[in-house]
């Protein structure tokens, strides 16, 4: 069955909920935003287990978009890739690592690393010492131009030294019961443990009012990484990413004439 792109977005928050943890950014825009922000590539059913989601023009200064090929069977890569809107610009594509061929021998894509998503539980979570000096922020203006976006009602985590921030936590988007996580230390003040300790109460507090705390964190990013794990959290799935500039056309099969030039 060929895959349709479906644009209703109470159809598409239907098919991305039951994918939360992997697809939460994507369906918090369909809910919040406007029509076409976001939509989905998948078999013209109600609730298809492999798809991609598209979030239309949402890399820096609006050149090109975000795209997300969540599947369970190779057998549904052909229509997914064949449905794939690669002549409508550029886009950075998070696959799964088992469709890398796939991707490869329809798109024209160029590896640009892997993307992991992570999430805790309350066994897990290991605070940082620094713990004890972060502080609830009431006031979001002060933390607001370190992140492009803030989930509404949702607590925020800073850590200063001699009246200097140096750390902070936050949640940026909040659907159901999960909720993603973001912490910053400022340079120079990185390596010390102070952005384990937001992140680490920030996640406690989320914790404690029945929420999911996840990140999704670049693989390529060491200090991320090392962050996110030594705070306790752990991988719930992990994928490729590569720019996509184009599709990938078969060579055509030479005509009867240019067979007959290499006959001897």
């Amino acid at each position: 069955m060929a895959a349709i792109e479906i644009t209703d977005r109470s159809r598409i928050a239907g098919i991305l909920e039951e994918h939360l943890v992997t697809n939460l950014e994507a369906y918090d825009e369909c809910l919040l935003g406007v029509d076409g922000l976001v939509t989905v590539f998948a078999e013209d059913v109600e609730r298809p287990a492999s798809f991609v989601t598209v979030r239309w023009g949402q890399k820096s200064l609006g050149l090109g978009s975000v795209a997300q090929l969540t599947a369970t069977r190779v057998l549904d890569l052909p229509p997914l890739l064949a449905a794939f809107p690669a002549e409508r610009g550029l886009f950075d594509l998070a696959f799964p690592f088992w469709a890398s061929s796939g991707v490869a021998s329809g798109l024209i894509a160029e590896p640009v690393g892997a993307l992991a998503y992570y999430q805790v539980d309350r066994a897990r979570l290991a605070p940082s010492p620094a713990v004890r000096q972060c502080t609830r922020l009431d006031d979001l203006r002060v933390v607001k131009p370190m992140f492009p976006k803030l989930a509404e009602d949702t607590p925020v985590y800073v850590l200063a030294l001699r009246g200097e921030l140096v750390a902070v936590a936050a949640v940026t988007h909040l659907q159901k019961d999960v909720a993603r996580c973001h912490a910053y230390t400022v340079e120079g003040s990185r390596g010390r443990g102070f952005g384990r300790a937001v992140l680490t109460a920030l996640a406690e507090e989320l914790l404690a009012l029945k929420l999911r705390p996840t990140a999704a964190v670049e693989l390529g990013d060491e200090a991320a990484v090392r962050l996110i794990e030594n705070a306790g959290f752990f991988q719930a799935q992990s994928w490729l990413k590569a720019k996509v500039t184009g599709r990938r056309v078969e060579a055509a099969p030479p005509g009867p004439g240019l067979i007959g030039l290499t006959r001897r």
